[in-house]
């Protein structure tokens, strides 16, 4: 895969977002740590293997363009980040389509994506778990649909590096990200849906077409 444009795009100042298909060919995997493969293969389902190696693989391609040593540590709530400070934020998402990973040359930042066919069996009921009064009263007054609420919270949580260990059903999202400096972007890829929250002030650049 050619990443000499978003590698490009990153040292400009711009977050980018690379995509890379299930249905690719898995290559790259001699680069990873003797951890990372011992994770990798402690997946069950060959697809969440695939994905994990995938994910991992293109995480190490890309950072390795900005630092010497590219060392990968998990935080509190299972995230990973770079060890070094020189290394843009990241963060992955994925489905069992393909994988979206976003860097940013400023952090934090945080993505989610989700087919657009994927609906809870009993929207109401995890509503009630994950989004707040003013969250659901938006929904019902179809001012947002399901899964643009869940991809916006999720990708918030993430950039806080918490997930949804963070307090889904308390959290305010927009109120959140005002605060914080931030600013969600949301995008269709495909049939996927998805969001990414990042600084205010960094352009960020997705791509358009699924390869």
């Amino acid at each position: 895969m050619n990443l000499t444009t978003p590698i490009r795009q990153l040292r400009s100042g711009r977050a980018v977002g690379v995509f890379r298909s299930l249905a690719e060919t898995l290559e790259g995997v001699e680069i990873l740590s003797d951890e990372e493969r011992k994770r990798g293969e402690a997946f069950i389902h060959p697809i969440s293997q695939k994905a994990f190696f995938m994910g991992r693989v293109l995480l190490r391609q890309v950072l390795r363009e900005f630092v010497d040593e590219v060392i990968l540590e998990i935080g509190p709530h299972g995230k990973p980040r770079c060890r070094s400070s020189d290394a843009p934020a990241f963060n992955l998402s994925h489905t069992t389509d393909g994988i979206l990973a976003v860097f940013s040359p400023h952090g934090p930042v945080g993505a989610d994506m989700e087919p657009l066919n994927r609906q809870p069996k009993n929207p109401d009921r995890l509503a009630q778990k994950v989004f707040t009064d003013k969250e659901r009263q938006r929904l019902a007054a179809g001012e947002r649909d399901f899964l643009s609420l869940w991809t916006r919270k999720e990708s918030v949580l993430k950039a806080m590096g918490t997930g949804f260990a963070g307090g889904a059903g308390t959290l305010e999202t927009d109120e959140h990200v005002l605060r914080s400096g931030w600013r969600i972007e949301e995008f269709r890829l495909g049939n996927m849906q998805g969001a990414v929250c990042l600084p205010r002030s960094v352009t960020l650049v997705l791509p358009k077409v699924l390869s």
